[in-house]
């Protein structure tokens, strides 16, 4: 069937819009119908539908659908997302690819965030893998698709995964006091529960022009040699079970030159 002007013009006639106002038009002829979409700058999109009836050899008009307009046609997102423990810490996110594909690309982007991280990061996998989560902070995963130039979609799916409900905690009640004029004692109490990490800590003092470190079985330590008026921050992380950092830590702040 050949779509004419004249009969173009008489779709917009039917739909009250104007020839200024368009954008984009195309069509395609599918079992001896003409399908096309018609889009225009107020954002709103037609889906036409033109049945042929032979009239002294000419096409006419006989149906339309969607006379009123409709809302642009939905980006495509990721569907079936889910979530699997992977190991210590670690979420396996899954998904499958959009419902239609016809505009996609073959990458995904992910983002993935919790109340003090975000990350991001764009893979050619149906699949994402975080490790050293907390397993008491709930993490969302944005997950979006991409289209043929590898720019991702606004739309997205999500999902938010929490590992435990119990809450784990850094080490608790961590102090600095002073020791004499070049030396601090930090000291903490275990973190909660005890049961889930071992005895061992890793401390460190940041100053101007400094970082020392140390790992103790102690609950305490005795750092030397420091000038006090460089000194900034102590640092305390505690251990899993499994010799894992704990992915937080505590922190203390340290006036320079007060202690």
């Amino acid at each position: 069937m050949l779509l004419t002007y004249r009969i173009y013009r008489r779709i917009c006639a039917i739909l009250g819009l104007k020839k200024e106002d368009q954008v984009l038009f195309t069509g395609r002829l599918e079992n001896q119908e003409r399908k096309m979409l018609i889009k225009y700058k107020d954002g709103k999109m037609y889906n036409v539908r033109i049945i042929p009836i032979p009239m002294a050899g000419k096409t006419s008009v006989s149906f339309i659908d969607n006379a009123k307009g409709s809302t642009p046609a939905e980006e495509p997102v990721p569907k079936d997302r889910t979530a699997q423990i992977a190991g210590q810490n670690t979420v396996r996110v899954l998904w499958k690819p959009p419902a239609d594909t016809s505009q996609c690309g073959n990458k995904y982007l992910v983002i993935v965030k919790n109340e003090t991280f975000q990350d991001k990061a764009t893979v050619t996998d149906t699949k994402y893998v975080l490790s050293n989560m907390n397993p008491a902070s709930v993490y969302i995963f944005n997950i979006h698709a991409t289209d043929k130039q590898g720019k991702p979609f606004n739309a997205s799916a999500s999902i938010k995964v929490r590992l435990s409900k119990t809450q784990y905690t850094t080490v608790k009640n961590l102090s600095v006091s002073k020791v004499n004029g070049s030396a601090i004692k930090v000291s903490w109490s275990k973190p909660v529960p005890a049961d889930k990490f071992k005895d061992e800590y890793h401390v460190t003092v940041y100053g101007q022009d400094l970082k020392k470190t140390y790992t103790t079985k102690e609950t305490s330590i005795v750092a030397g040699g420091l000038d006090f008026t460089k000194l900034d921050k102590v640092t305390v992380q505690n251990v899993w079970k499994n010799g894992t950092m704990f992915p937080a830590v505590a922190t203390v702040s340290v006036k320079r030159g007060k202690c």
